[in-house]
């Protein structure tokens, strides 16, 4: 069964062109995507993907988790700052209204101290988290993974969540849904401290009210 997903940026030059990425018998189907209003013909293009792909477009994130019949949540916003209150209230809501264990894939590029934050607190109130930072360019994200200049995803967080993905991509490409070379490289790199101490943010999700 196809992963059932919102998302969050999903208006924005890089998380924008999956709305024609995904496919419709693909691995994942988007049900909603945040949609803050704010004009422009690129985002209008956006939206007519989202719209063609079958996801509806709301306002707020309480709309956007809904009733909770989700598998997880795809943000692609931001920055440290910018993403802190995001992650924390999509956390709480899908923790509140989620029957099965959620997820966040968070796509931002932040510091090794927020995901490290964002994984803590995340994991606390029962929601897997994983930051895939995406590169590559706005170019990247409309060629898509399959490109020789397309973009690569980055990938840290809960090892179990990558495991499963992969388990669950292995399963598409066998019943033929997901054509060879189609997808993002993903790179998995060490764990922080491998290679020297990174210099660790105050990221305090949990003091966010």
């Amino acid at each position: 069964m196809a992963l059932q997903l919102a998302y969050v940026g999903g208006l924005g030059l890089m998380a924008g062109p999956a709305g024609t990425h995904l496919q419709p018998d693909g691995p994942a189907r988007v049900l909603r995507v945040h949609d803050r209003g704010n004009p422009g013909a690129q985002r209008d293009a956006f939206r007519a993907a989202w719209k063609a792909h079958g996801a509806g477009l709301v306002s707020t994130f309480d709309a956007l988790i809904g009733d909770g019949k989700l598998d997880g949540v795809v943000v692609c916003a931001g920055k440290n700052g910018d993403d802190v209150r995001i992650i924390a209230e999509l956390a709480r809501l899908l923790q509140a209204r989620c029957s099965t264990r959620p997820f966040i894939m968070h796509m931002s590029t932040v510091s090794a101290g927020f995901t490290i934050a964002a994984h803590a607190f995340c994991t606390q109130l029962g929601v897997g988290y994983v930051n895939y930072p995406l590169t590559g360019g706005p170019l990247g994200a409309q060629l898509g993974g399959g490109h020789p200049n397309g973009m690569l995803i980055l990938a840290s967080g809960d090892l179990s969540l990558k495991a499963a993905e992969g388990k669950r991509r292995e399963k598409q490409r066998r019943r033929g849904t997901i054509p060879g070379g189609q997808e993002p490289d993903v790179r998995v790199p060490g764990r922080p401290g491998d290679s020297g101490e990174p210099r660790v943010e105050q990221c305090r999700l949990e003091a966010i009210e």
